[in-house]
This record gives structure tokens, sequence and C-alpha cells, in this order.
């Protein structure tokens, strides 16, 4: 089975932006090990922005260290709204899966819009005959893979120092904007 992609969502201004962890399969469950290590007593899940600055440096590093790649997707939502943006990077970013043959998909649950989510997904892989991918949502909370997408995904939207922490972990940015 190909590469596992483990997705979450941020706004940054004008810009909806998708982020992608790409995460062989004989790596889920490594990865996910170290991703619950780096959570505080009591913490459910780790999302970055509600972060300090050092506490970020140091979830940063460990996680550009675990040598996980992320792909970016961005699209202005100003004229197009948000629900639009989110559409136009989640079918970009399914057609690049299927065409990498990817095995799986999971996205940051959105309860009550999933079901957008799947349409979009539907529509991306009818343009690629015979594509196969294994898509869900999860909560956050309980897909530990997801935070490794928040982390770099934050990062990349925050740009300066934290971009460039960040820089050899993103593989790719992709402007969705339609």
């Amino acid at each position: 089975m190909g590469v596992h992609a483990f997705a979450d969502e941020s706004v940054r201004d004008r810009l909806y932006l998708v982020s992608a962890a790409l995460v062989a399969p004989t790596e889920v469950h490594q990865l996910r090990v170290a991703m619950r290590r780096l959570r505080m007593p009591g913490q459910r899940e780790i999302h970055l922005k509600t972060e300090k600055a050092p506490r970020r440096r140091q979830l940063l590093d460990v996680v550009v260290g675990s040598g996980v790649q992320v792909s970016i997707y961005s699209a202005e939502h100003a004229k197009i709204g948000q629900e639009h943006a989110r559409a136009a990077c989640v079918h970009q970013l399914v057609v690049d899966l299927a065409d990498k043959g990817a095995g799986r998909l999971v996205l940051d649950s959105r309860p009550g819009r999933d079901h957008l989510d799947a349409r979009t997904i539907w529509a991306a892989l009818g343009t690629r005959p015979g594509a196969v991918l294994r898509f869900d949502h999860a909560d956050s909370a309980s897909e530990p893979l997801i935070w490794v997408a928040d982390v770099i995904g934050w990062a990349h939207g925050a740009g300066g120092e934290w971009r460039r922490r960040v820089a050899p972990a993103v593989t790719c940015v992709n402007d969705c904007t339609p």
C-alpha cells in the first residue's frame, strides 16, 4: 500500500492552507508514538497556535527531525469563501495523492461538513480513472499524525523564522486558487 496522508487546515489572513503529512505505512506507528510522547500532562492533542514560542521550537525540531514530508496547498479565500478554497486545496491534494499511488487520506474532521470533503474527494478521484484512495475523517485528538500536519502548516503559514525552521519538511507548496 502506498503512502498515507494526514491533513489539517489553517487559515492565515487571505489564505486557506491544507497541509498533508505524507507517511510511509511502515512508519505510521512509530511516528504516532513519538507524537503522543510530545503531549504535555493533561493535553489531549497538539495545536501549535496554543503553544508558547520555546515549546513551538521544540515541537518543530522533533517533527522536522523525524524526516516527515509535508505538502502544502493554499488558496485565497477572500473572494470565493473558505469552503470553496478548501475544496480547491483538497481536490488538488487528492489528485496528487492518486498520481503517487497513495493508499489512504485522513482529514481532520469538521462535524457537519465532512460530507463536503467527501464530495470533493470523489470528484477529484473521478479525474483519475483506476485510482484507489481510501479516505476518512478523524477527530484530531484521536489521530496524532494530524498534529504533524498542524505543526508544519501552522509554522509555514506564520512565515519568518517559523517557515525557515520547517522548510526541510515542506516538499511542495501548491497555489490552488481558482
